[in-house]
């Protein structure tokens, strides 16, 4: 795990949100697990991840694991963090991703 002190980027931090400006963390609680990913009727796909109740996160989206892209933000309730893809069924591949967020992000 990398420190807050030695982070390059939110993502280098596996508990905490690292800014890398500032090298402020934030301890958003345990690193969000895909929980489920169920196509919906519409083509979408409906994401479910593990989450901090309360802690508003960025999902992210990957072809490949290497590039990521922001796609939306989403504030966990009840320890579950759920986003619709709506863009899901353009894509051959897609990984998801969750990492806290802020401002700053």
């Amino acid at each position: 795990m990398t420190s807050c002190a030695t982070a390059t980027r939110p993502t280098d931090c596996a508990s905490a949100f690292c800014d890398a400006n500032t090298h402020v963390c934030l301890d958003a609680g345990p690193q969000p697990t895909v929980q489920s990913v169920v196509p919906q009727q519409d083509g979408s796909f409906k994401v479910t991840f593990s989450g901090t109740s309360g802690i508003t996160y960025m999902i992210q989206v990957s072809p490949d694991l290497s590039n990521w892209a922001h796609i939306g933000t989403v504030t966990a309730v009840n320890g579950k963090i759920v986003f619709t893809d709506f863009d899901a069924s353009t894509y051959a591949t897609r990984f998801y991703g969750a990492i806290p967020w802020t401002e700053s992000s």
